[in-house]
């Protein structure tokens, strides 16, 4: 199945290969991670965000979260290259992948490659994004019969692991 995600101002529009609008995936607040996957019915069907966990150490302190109805229903950490040259100051560390786990459910793995292609591996299929850095509509190829509201929120989480390693001026 072929999804096309369109830029628009402030959000995501995701839609079938006819045109016909499937979801969208927009900010909740003007400030901040947290991301709405809406239907076409204007209802918020996930919110997404991230969780900085304070106990851990580096490399595993900060996951991401898909909530349906305020239940937790998906968990992602990020996944870093083990090689030493990776975490050289000034560089912060890239993230080259994402593990996925769904709640009462199978893990689904993404890896992202140097040209910014990313694959998502599940258990009834692969998931690719040609190049998640287009400003052109993206063909999202998704595996047949998929959730597009979770397909979205997935969506979300490779945004944050692909913006993980960027660096602001102060």
């Amino acid at each position: 199945m072929i999804i096309i995600v369109k830029n628009r101002f402030c959000k995501k529009l995701f839609l079938d290969e006819a045109g016909k609008q499937l979801a969208i995936l927009r900010r909740a607040k003007l400030f901040g991670a947290e991301k709405v996957v809406i239907g076409p019915d204007k209802i918020v069907k996930h919110e997404t965000g991230i969780q900085n966990l304070p106990q851990k150490p580096a490399g595993e302190n900060r996951r991401y979260i898909i909530k349906q109805g305020g239940m937790t229903v998906v968990t992602a950490r990020p996944v870093y290259a083990a090689d030493a040259d990776h975490f050289a100051i000034p560089n912060p560390p890239r993230s080259v992948g994402l593990a996925i786990q769904i709640q009462d459910g199978p893990q689904w793995r993404v890896k992202r490659s140097k040209k910014n292609t990313v694959k998502i591996w599940t258990p009834d299929g692969v998931g690719k994004l040609p190049d998640f850095f287009s400003l052109r509509a993206q063909a999202f190829e998704l595996p047949d019969r998929s959730d597009i509201f979770l397909w979205a929120g997935v969506y979300a989480m490779i945004d944050y692991m692909m913006h993980e390693d960027d660096t602001y001026l102060v």
